[in-house]
């Protein structure tokens, strides 16, 4: 048995931003000559598993890690800094010792990841010992394991207008990403990404893969978060009211959006190309009368583009929000705006 100590582990650990982590999984680790005891985890995976989860822990056979398509689409709705790749190789224990900082001999056995990590080695294929070796595992060790996952949903407390509320397209495409994520979690696909990340944050610092992205209005009025290679989309009028609010960091009060008609008119011309005044000005004056509550239309319209593509407290400094009958605001600070257009 062998104890050790890294610092690399917790890189991912305390922060809900980044829930990747070794933290509180169990490996059994082969040596690709124990067929019977690997038949027997994956005959009885689920049970295995359901027991080490009554003890807050994650139980994962690391030869059974395979890539899993569309996993690191998954992925980057969390980390949406991550590069681009098409694929990644399974994970090996090469890659898992590398991260952990493992200089030992042992080779195959029980490797149980916390405040202290601690392999057991196992090297026959005795399916009755493994049994021996899990159960006697399970009885003296009881460390509770942390939720790293981040949340989404929930009702607003602090500077939140509810009235600014998701879609319901929107909801359920991110109740599906959350599940995803949980099935990734628990098979242990998702520690795949672990030799991208190595890489990645090799040369980057770890405070910029978790920082916010530039957001860039070109000169199309295109919207992109330029560091998560992503564009926002939206309608026409959307667009406009979302480029004024940005043109005006202090905030706008709702019942004042009538004193700037004229800049929202101005870009809604400029972004739409169109010639029917008589029409646009109705849509504007539609937008601004609060009688009519389109206003929060295109508040939710555009807090669910966001909450689409990025997790919730990414989205949060992007979409526009604030108490009611407070000032609505914009969170990004102008450092991270690069507008190009006159506005």
């Amino acid at each position: 048995m062998h104890y050790f100590s890294s610092t690399k582990r917790d890189l991912f650990r305390y922060n809900n931003e980044l829930p990747i982590s070794l933290y509180g999984n169990v490996f059994f680790i082969d040596n690709g000559q124990q067929e019977e005891v690997v038949n027997f985890i994956k005959a009885n995976y689920d049970e295995i598993k359901r027991v080490f989860r009554t003890d807050y822990k994650r139980f994962i056979l690391l030869s059974d890690i395979k890539f899993k398509d569309g996993f690191l689409d998954t992925l980057r709705y969390y980390y949406p800094k991550l590069p681009s790749v098409s694929h990644v190789n399974d994970l090996s224990f090469e890659v898992v010792k590398n991260y952990l900082g493992y200089k030992g001999n042992i080779k195959t056995g029980l490797l149980s990841i916390d405040d202290e990590c601690e392999f057991i080695e196992f090297e026959t294929d005795s399916v009755a010992k493994f049994k021996q070796l899990y159960i006697g595992f399970i009885k003296y060790h009881r460390i509770y394991i942390e939720d790293e996952l981040p949340c989404f949903g929930g009702e607003y407390v602090n500077n939140k207008d509810d009235l600014i509320a998701l879609d319901d397209e929107t909801k359920e495409a991110v109740e599906i990403i959350f599940k995803q994520f949980l099935s990734l979690r628990e098979n242990g696909s998702f520690l795949q990404v672990l030799p991208l990340l190595e890489n990645y944050v090799q040369d980057v610092k770890i405070q910029d893969l978790k920082g916010l992205s530039m957001l860039k209005v070109d000169n199309e009025y295109n919207i992109l978060l330029v560091d998560y290679n992503l564009e926002i989309k939206l309608s026409h009028l959307t667009k406009s009211l979302y480029l004024l609010f940005l043109n005006h960091s202090e905030g706008i009060l709702l019942s004042e959006l009538s004193k700037h008609r004229d800049e929202l008119f101005e870009l809604y011309q400029s972004i739409s190309n169109r010639v029917d005044f008589g029409k646009m000005n109705e849509s504007i004056d539609d937008l601004i009368n609060l009688k009519s509550n389109a206003i929060y239309v295109h508040l939710s319209r555009i807090k669910s583009a966001f909450i689409k593509v990025v997790i919730e407290h990414i989205a949060e400094n992007y979409f526009i929000d604030g108490g009611k009958n407070m000032p609505k605001r914009i969170k990004l600070t102008k450092e991270l705006i690069d507008w190009d257009s006159k506005f």
